[in-house]
């Protein structure tokens, strides 16, 4: 991809975003949950997917993933997954 094609997907990209998703801060409280989840040896879990379930699960949103192991962990703790 050439440098300009980048920028323009970039673009398009933050635009889809602005529009599309809610954009929500880390809290003390969801590391100390995702820490928990991490725990928990029947998930097959990484950090970064544990705290955006984390996330998911405080704010009671939907959660996008095409990651079948994190959504099928997510299921497992309450959090709904996003239609395609």
């Amino acid at each position: 991809m050439r440098a300009d094609e980048a920028r323009l997907a970039f673009s398009n990209f933050d635009a889809w975003t602005a529009r599309s998703t809610q954009h929500a801060e880390l809290v003390a409280a969801d590391v100390t949950a995702a820490q928990a989840f991490l725990r928990r040896l029947d998930l097959a879990l990484r950090a970064p997917d544990a705290l955006n379930i984390a996330i998911a699960l405080r704010l009671a949103a939907d959660l996008a993933t095409f990651d079948d192991k994190m959504a099928a962990s997510a299921v497992a703790l309450g959090t709904p997954i996003a239609a395609a």
